[in-house]
Parts: C-alpha cells; sequence; structure tokens
C-alpha cells in the first residue's frame, strides 16, 4: 500500500494487476492514473479517500534497472554514469535495495524496494530520466 501524499507526477504504481503512471494529483482529493497497454491508453480518476487501499508498489527489479540504462559493476552494484556517486545493490539476506555511495560500497544509505522510491531518489540527484517498466 502507498499513501497518496509519498506519489508524486510521472511515478509507476499498480492497481489491480496493472501497471499505472501518475498523471494528476488535485488538491481536492482526486488522483489520475494513466495506462499505456498494447490494447491502448486509459485514463481513470480515483478519489484519493479510498484508492490508497488499492494503490501498490512495482517492485524494483534488476531487470528494470538494466532496461533503464544501469550497469552493474563487478560487485554486483548497479549504476547509472560512472561520475554518480551512488548506487544500488540487492541485499540477499534482507531482499531488498540498498543506496549506497559509489566510493564506499559499504556504506547504505537507505533502501529502495520500489520504482517509485527509485524515480524520487533520481529526483533528488536532479537526473531527469523516465523510467521504462
Amino acid at each position: 500500500m502507498i499513501k497518496v501524499k509519498e506519489l508524486m507526477i510521472n511515478d509507476w504504481v499498480k492497481l489491480n494487476n496493472s501497471n499505472y503512471q501518475v498523471q494528476v494529483i488535485k488538491k481536492k482529493g482526486v488522483i489520475k492514473l494513466y495506462e499505456n497497454t498494447k490494447y491502448g491508453e486509459h485514463e481513470i480518476e480515483l478519489n484519493t479517500d479510498w484508492i490508497e487501499e488499492f494503490i501498490e508498489p512495482i517492485p524494483l527489479t534488476e531487470e528494470i534497472l538494466k532496461k533503464n540504462g544501469f550497469l552493474e559493476d563487478s560487485n554486483g552494484i548497479f549504476y547509472l554514469k560512472e561520475n554518480l556517486k551512488f548506487g544500488f545493490k540487492k541485499d540477499i539476506d534482507y531482499g531488498c535495495w540498498f543506496i549506497n555511495r559509489a566510493d564506499n560500497y559499504k556504506e547504505y544509505i537507505c533502501t529502495c524496494d520500489s520504482v517509485h522510491e527509485l524515480q524520487h531518489i533520481l529526483k533528488l540527484q536532479q537526473i531527469e530520466k523516465e523510467i521504462i517498466l
């Protein structure tokens, strides 16, 4: 479950087993989601008072990182560009992704388990990147 107040425009979320991108979050309690499938485009407007029970995060996977241009180094850390000072590493014991600084692979900053969290981290790093699922 994701709280609407944690979402930003363009975040990817899962609703009823489909992936949607957040298009609009209105102050009057409405969120607009967009879906683009092989069957066409689909927009829905939902009331934010009850939608939080149904919106789920999309798990971050190696496939999603690779599809979006992340490279894997010999330590199993995924990074976007050589000069960026952060990377993502899957922790086998805990089953979640950790963000760490590229110059010190043992210093974990925080976890990042879902696509929308990755999108927020990229925005905080001032990296404009559209995520592809």
